[in-house]
């Protein structure tokens, strides 16, 4: 990712794979400093493990700040515009 230093806040997503998230998001973590980012976790899912995919994420940054992840299931976006609004991202 250029200019890696420039952002602030980092949203990291990713579809829940064999009950968690995938290996891709292990090596993009692994890759990148978080110290000093805030770190926005999303997921998708088709009916469980939201909760434990998002929690992977913030583990895999313990340097960032968090805020609260979302989890979509399948292709629901209901819920975006509002989670969106409470972590202060959009007004």
């Amino acid at each position: 990712m250029e200019d890696w230093d420039s952002y602030d806040t980092v949203f990291i997503g990713c579809p829940v794979w064999w009950w968690t998230a995938p290996m891709i998001i292990n090596t993009f973590t692994e890759s990148y400093d978080f110290k000093g980012k805030t770190v926005i976790p999303f997921c998708t899912y088709a009916s469980t493990y939201r909760d434990e995919t998002l929690a992977k994420i913030v583990e895999l940054t313990p340097d960032a700040k968090h805020l609260k992840g979302f989890g979509a299931v399948s292709r629901n976006t209901d819920g975006i515009t509002e989670w969106l609004k409470e972590i202060k991202v959009i007004k």
